[in-house]
């Protein structure tokens, strides 16, 4: 369930999404934003604000949106960077064999660690996923058996990205 962007003439975002109780509550706790009953949308002015709120969420975004985003938010040109190195790892992961339930669980767990990180592949370190396990544990309050999970696709990720190099 993705969340679609697009831009209206005066700069203001048009949100869609499908909907849930949660996706609903993140965006009225936005000022300012208001929801187009007849074409059934969201609307917002303030990019970083959106962002910030639905930043674990695959966003998909209009290209005429990627500027504008990417101006107020540098950090997001890695998304579509990302996009790409997940649908490697997807087909890696298919040709392994590995069920659709792990790819569909790494590619969360490899999904959210990038997002986190917020920084290039070739840039990570062991520090990196160091800080992202305990952030798990300690702010999330996941288990051990969840960590070790997000290791073993954290190690997949790594292989498949290194190898491709």
């Amino acid at each position: 369930m993705s969340i679609f962007v697009s831009m209206k003439r005066d700069d203001w975002l048009i949100i869609r999404f499908d909907y849930t109780e949660d996706r609903v509550k993140k965006i009225r706790s936005i000022a300012g934003r208001s929801w187009n009953q007849k074409e059934r949308h969201w609307m917002h002015e303030s990019v970083k604000n959106f962002y910030d709120l639905f930043a674990q969420e695959e966003i998909i975004t209009h290209k005429t949106v990627n500027n504008l985003i990417y101006d107020f938010i540098p950090e997001l040109s890695y998304r579509e960077h990302y996009k790409n190195l997940l649908i490697k790892a997807t087909e890696e992961l298919k040709l392994k064999g590995y069920s659709e339930e792990t790819q569909k669980s790494y590619l969360g767990h490899i999904r959210r660690f990038l997002l986190y990180s917020n920084k290039d592949s070739n840039l990570l370190s062991k520090e990196d996923i160091r800080k992202y396990l305990m952030y798990l544990l300690d702010e999330k309050e996941k288990s051990h058996s969840y960590a070790n999970q997000v290791i073993s696709a954290i190690r997949s990720y790594l292989l498949i990205y290194f190898e491709k190099k």
